[in-house]
């Protein structure tokens, strides 16, 4: 299946969830949308899932609206388990098959096929409240792969699964969808969902569409400041410059930028492992220090901004030092648009 969002929004009592959206995923690609949280991300899956209505605009299944004659074929997967709690996993999974009337035979091999696809079979006879987290979100998942739909929207579905738990999850989702050649919608604000999931992103800035493409054209080429600070660990820096001719001047550091100055100030944008320390640029002093396994960022503080710096070296807090830019990014301060990538 493929799908077309266009141009939907969605309004509750005055206020728009969604405006003016805009994205078509093809058959067989997985889309994530990222985004903080209340950003317009469910709204989004529960109007395609038909939960909800757009205000306007059109939604497309393989070119076409839905219809009381040909109904959706999707299946959406909650933030929240799901499971009956007086069902055994057996009867979970199988339940969307009997609710459809798939004769008894032809449900248990489905049940077992798709059981055996998550390598759960050893589960199929056990209650819920017997499954551990790990355990009941793959049950979950497999309920609702087991009748095969188009499309698949999953909403969140590893928010509160802790961190190897939910490594595994998200890599059995992948695979699986990959294998299926299924349609998928992943809603998340985790960066890592988004980077293992994802054939493309579309990242959600207060329900409106802020970038859509792959990892690398948003990480590399952010639309806005917006986008640039939201994707990436750690957080993008920015600091306050003033476009004269032929640079920009943050400091006493100088940054060529080819062209003439679109407005006296401007944004810069710095990622930490562009952030270099040179003897004469621009002078900052070391606010913190944070030492992550192999690597050390360090907390800057100048005049004009903030910058986190990725450093072989520590550095004494309340030192300071200077730095140059490898590459960067400029924005318009009052629109937030990307006005240039430097290419380094």
């Amino acid at each position: 299946m493929n799908l077309l969002l266009d141009s939907v929004s969605k309004n509750y009592s005055g206020t728009w969830a969604i405006r003016d959206l805009s994205v078509r995923v093809d058959d067989g690609e997985s889309l994530v949308l990222l985004g903080p949280s209340g950003s317009g991300k469910t709204t989004v899956l529960r109007l395609v899932a038909g939960l909800e209505e757009p205000s306007a605009g059109d939604i497309l299944f393989d070119g076409r609206p839905p219809s009381d004659e040909e109904p959706r074929d999707v299946t959406m997967l909650f933030a929240e388990n799901r499971l009956f709690p007086k069902m055994t996993a057996r009867q979970n999974i199988g339940f969307p098959l009997s609710v459809r009337g798939v004769p008894e035979p032809e449900r248990t091999d489905r049940v077992e096929a798709e059981a055996a696809t998550h390598g759960i079979e050893r589960l199929l006879d056990k209650l819920p409240r017997s499954l551990s987290a790990g355990q009941a979100n793959i049950v979950h998942l497999a309920k609702a792969m087991v009748r095969a739909p188009g499309l698949f929207l999953i909403d969140e579905p590893m928010k509160d699964l802790d961190p190897p738990t939910r490594r595994a999850l998200r890599t059995e989702l992948r695979a699986l969808q990959r294998g299926y050649g299924a349609t998928a919608m992943y809603a998340t604000n985790d960066q890592e969902d988004a980077m293992v999931l994802a054939d493309r992103i579309l990242v959600i800035e207060k329900g409106t569409t802020a970038q859509v493409g792959t990892l690398d054209d948003i990480y590399q080429r952010p639309a806005s400041r917006f986008v640039a600070t939201f994707v990436g660990t750690p957080e993008m820096g920015v600091v306050q410059g003033l476009w004269e001719k032929g640079a920009v001047r943050v400091g006493d550091l100088y940054l060529t930028v080819p062209g003439s100055a679109k407005r006296s100030d401007v944004l810069v944008g710095v990622r930490a492992h562009h952030v270099v320390e040179r003897s004469s640029g621009y002078r900052v002093k070391v606010d913190s220090v944070d030492r992550l396994g192999p690597d050390t960022y360090l907390h800057l503080i100048g005049p004009e901004g903030s910058l986190v710096m990725r450093s072989e070296t520590s550095a004494a807090v309340g030192s300071h030092i200077e730095v140059d830019f490898k590459r960067f990014h400029l924005f318009d301060p009052e629109s937030g648009v990307t006005l240039h990538h430097s290419t380094g």
